[in-house]
């Protein structure tokens, strides 16, 4: 039969086409090369032939893994750049292709470019720590450097305190009370002074806007918005570790303080002076404790505070006797320049806010100043007139309390009285009558101060 001695010439065929194939040189990369440690084909029997060609078999699997993983990596690239281009079909194209060839692509490319910039940053580090070691000093010596917003974890954060405008001394607080850290989140902040503080995208290719705006800028931003939008702080601090320590800078609080609890009589200079000295004495020097405990005003709203009683009715008959539950609202809104505005009114919140301004006039609208005594533990003295009774004088005293919705939120009363011009006499009203305010914030205040 012809069928071993086909059989005999196929194998002694392809035994030549091997031999051919081993001495004309391939590429290092390409599936088809005979690894370097490969021994020389020699004639071998049946069982040694099958045995040798299932490696040759796996050898070139593993060549031709790599090599589509390492195709797959550059179309992956590829289609990024074309995305970023605005080349949305093309790039369509080569992420489809990328992840036939990997269906863990973008899994591979995060690693790679996490293992990329974590090289880049050890190298940038080593290279610039001696110098940014001399250049950064704080109060607990962290060995990271120096740039604004790490700067602001410290206790003195002078970077800040100059950006900010703070070209006198600030008086540094000491950092135990009692036995206990001065900030409660101490431990946490030495644990991210100590790790990477670089922005990391939440997306991989795309990039990072907020990068790109200069520290001080940023610096300048959080001074406005823990002025203006004190509420806003916390979500700010959230977003990531960077931004947490920046939120922990003394002179940010100082710039608070200066600004928050600042007399109306007062100029900002006076307010310096006064509120280290209100700190020292008080809070240890801790510029954020006094700003969370210290009573104080807020402008960024209205205090409000809710009134009923309950009037008879009439009725055509005597069987029904109904009753009216009547309620009206005090409407209190202080302004920075130690102005109020005092309200009266059954109209609901929501047409009344927008009308507060220092301009309005209407029945029952009383305009006057206000003082906020801090020896008193937070009481507010106010001295008001309406123009409808010109004559009378009113004076309210009220105190600034906590609730559990929030601190500072609550008005109550101490004394109510009026007096006529000319006369020593005058009138106390009855405090059961009357209910504590509680503050509501409005958003279009905000704008106005």
């Amino acid at each position: 039969m012809d069928g071993p001695s086909e059989l005999d010439e196929f194998r002694e065929q392809w035994k030549q086409e091997v031999h051919r194939a081993k001495s004309v040189p391939l590429p290092a990369d390409s599936p088809f090369a005979t690894p370097p440690s490969s021994p020389p084909l020699k004639p071998t029997t049946k069982k040694e032939e099958l045995v040798v060609l299932a490696d040759n078999m796996n050898k070139e699997d593993d060549t031709s893994t790599s090599s589509a993983s390492t195709v797959a990596i550059d179309v992956y690239r590829l289609a990024i750049e074309m995305e970023r281009k605005g080349q949305l079909g093309q790039a369509l194209l080569h992420y489809r292709k990328a992840f036939k060839l990997d269906p863990d692509i973008d899994k591979t490319y995060r690693q790679l470019e996490l293992v990329e910039q974590a090289a880049v940053a050890a190298a940038a580090n080593n290279n610039n720590n001696n110098n940014n070691n001399t250049l950064c000093s704080s109060s607990f010596n962290y060995p990271r450097q120096c740039d604004p917003l790490v700067a602001a974890a410290t206790a003195d954060g002078r970077d800040i305190r100059a950006l900010l405008g703070h070209s006198h001394h600030e008086y540094t607080p000491s950092t135990v009370v009692t036995g206990k850290s001065i900030d409660p989140l101490d431990s946490l902040i030495r644990e991210f002074i100590q790790q990477d503080l670089s922005y990391i995208p939440k997306v991989d290719y795309k990039p990072i806007s907020i990068a790109k705006l200069p520290d001080e800028m940023l610096v300048q931003v959080l001074g406005h918005l823990v002025v203006y939008s004190i509420s806003s702080m916390p979500a700010f601090a959230l977003v990531c570790k960077r931004f947490f320590l920046a939120t922990r800078s003394a002179s940010l609080w100082r710039h608070a303080c200066e600004h928050v609890f600042r007399a109306p009589t007062m100029s900002l200079e006076q307010s310096r002076q006064y509120q280290a000295e209100f700190v020292r004495t008080l809070y240890d020097g801790y510029w954020l404790r006094m700003f969370i405990e210290r009573p104080r005003l807020r402008f960024d709203g209205v205090y409000i505070s809710v009134c009923q009683y309950i009037r008879p009715g009439r009725s055509e008959t005597a069987w029904t006797q109904p009753v009216h539950l009547v309620t009206y609202y005090r409407y209190l809104r202080f302004f920075p320049d130690g102005r109020i505005i005092k309200y009266l009114s059954t109209d609901e919140p929501t047409d009344v806010v927008r009308l507060l301004t220092p301009d309005f006039s209407r029945r029952q609208v009383f305009h006057g100043r206000f003082s906020l005594e801090d020896e008193s533990g937070g009481q507010v003295a106010i001295d008001m007139r309406d123009k409808t009774r010109p004559r009378d004088r009113f004076q309210m005293m009220l105190f600034i309390k906590s609730t559990s919705r929030g601190r500072h939120n609550k008005l109550g009363w101490l004394s109510y009285s009026s007096k006529k011009d000319g006369r020593e006499e005058g009138t106390t009203y009855d405090l059961n009558m009357m209910r504590p305010y509680f503050f509501s914030v409005v958003r279009s205040y905000r704008k106005q101060l």
